[in-house]
């Protein structure tokens, strides 16, 4: 199932929720050509304390052929349930595309969490495949 976080990775973070900007990987979302977009990511909270929670690792599994990826932290807000308004710690993959470029381009993330499974803490991996229309 392709999404965001919370699509297939809510069940794996024991009391944590999480916030997540779209993942279009069956569409191409477009951008605009030489501007920085995040195409990815978002921020994990408590739903009870609404505290931050730990993120994910996010590494860059294919690059674009037409831009760079870069893996940047930053502040995001809960839009959803007691804790909305409240600011956490993200974590975001933003797309460039080389100036004048206009066309497709696609790309791979990886995304890592810890899973915890009948009281057993493992690792989860998954892979995300983007692809972008630049304008």
């Amino acid at each position: 199932m392709r999404g965001s976080w919370l699509v297939g990775m809510v069940g794996l973070v024991s009391g944590a929720a999480l916030i997540a900007t779209p993942a279009l990987a069956e569409d191409r979302r477009p951008v605009k050509s030489g501007v920085p977009t995040a195409v990815f990511g978002g921020g994990a909270y408590s739903p009870v304390t609404c505290m931050g929670a730990a993120l994910p690792n996010l590494r860059v599994a294919t690059q674009p052929q037409h831009g760079t990826l870069s893996i940047e932290r930053g502040q995001t807000v809960v839009r959803e349930g007691n804790c909305t308004g409240k600011s956490v710690l993200g974590v975001y993959v933003v797309y460039r595309s080389t100036p004048g470029y206009r066309g497709p381009d696609a790309f791979a993330v990886e995304l890592q969490m810890n899973a915890y499974d009948g009281g057993r803490i493992g690792t989860h991996t998954e892979s995300r495949s983007f692809e972008v229309d630049v304008k």
